[in-house]
């Protein structure tokens, strides 16, 4: 059917092609992407679901119909670093990029995109390293879990303002990132936003020394995905020495997401609540999403007894 329609397609060109395939067999993917680079598309989204099978570039990619393609987002699809490199290298209007589960990815490489604002990797578990240079009107870097000892290298990206980096399980690789990049690009971030999950801190905390400034980042968000109820309170010290290093800090968002609907008020919750308030620079206001009534209560008995903060619960 889809074949039916595009062969009786008579337009010079089409902005966007976008395919959503759940539990499809894949069609013939192929020719549809080719269709659309002959038709100069501007926009290509291939979304793919979890039950449906991973499928390939066409074989053959020419820049002929990618110069004017400007947002790309690809999900479950199979290339190996040359198809890859191939591809983006002839995207030369391209603004977002977004890569979205590739397993075959080993060794990403996005060089000179010169256009590029915003660039998006999701779950990219089998790269060994990520080199990203010479984008120079380059805004925002989403990264969310890299292969395990996954490299990154970021060169000559001037405008570089937003990072959101989640990691996978236990390993603080934030720490090696935010370490081993150049600190003109570093000095250059205004919002940092940062994911993890811990199962046992301590087994990690030896890796966790951050030993540089983030001297100009004004919004510091934390994803903690804290999955037992220990107290530990090494995981709260870490935390306070990141907002330490953050010494523009003008809003600090700590966010549970096993917690949906907002703040439960469990120790390890409580503990890294009460000891960022107590360690930290005093904040001007503290603002509480309880995810229910107990909560609340809870929220109150803990922090209404600490008289140097004014504070808000939702």
């Amino acid at each position: 059917m889809v074949d039916c329609v595009l062969n009786l397609h008579r337009g010079g060109r089409i902005k966007e092609l976008e395919v959503d395939m759940f539990g499809h067999d894949g069609g013939n993917f192929e020719r549809w992407f080719e269709f659309a680079m002959t038709k100069k598309v501007e926009r290509i989204h291939i979304v793919m679901h979890y039950d449906s099978p991973f499928v390939r570039l066409p074989y053959t990619i020419t820049s002929h119909g990618l110069e004017c393609l400007k947002d790309l987002y690809l999900s479950h699809i199979q290339m190996t670093d040359q198809d890859f490199e191939l591809l983006v290298s002839n995207c030369v209007a391209l603004e977002r990029l977004t890569l979205r589960l590739s397993f075959k990815l080993e060794h990403v490489s996005i060089v000179g995109l010169s256009k590029l604002k915003h660039l998006n990797l999701f779950y990219l578990l089998g790269a060994r390293s990520l080199v990203i240079r010479d984008a120079i009107n380059l805004v925002s870097l989403t990264i969310h879990e890299l292969g395990r000892g996954c490299t990154v290298q970021l060169c000559n990206t001037p405008n570089l303002t937003k990072l959101d980096f989640k990691e996978r399980f236990d390993r603080l690789s934030h720490v090696d990132l935010l370490d081993g990049m150049p600190s003109c690009i570093r000095n250059q971030l205004r919002s940092l936003r940062l994911s993890t999950r811990v199962y046992s801190f301590d087994q990690v905390m030896h890796h966790a020394v951050l030993s540089v400034k983030l001297v100009n980042i004004k919004q510091l968000e934390l994803m903690v995905d804290i999955r037992d109820d220990h107290r530990d309170i090494a995981y709260s010290q870490y935390v306070c020495r990141l907002v330490e290093a953050c010494s523009s800090l003008k809003k600090l968002v700590i966010k549970f997401p096993q917690r949906p609907t907002g703040y439960l008020g469990s120790l390890s919750e409580q503990d890294l609540a009460l000891y960022v308030i107590r360690e930290a620079r005093a904040p001007e206001k503290l603002v509480v999403v309880p995810c229910d009534g107990e909560a609340l209560a809870r929220a109150h008995s803990d922090i209404e007894h600490i008289t140097s903060v004014s504070f808000l619960v939702l």
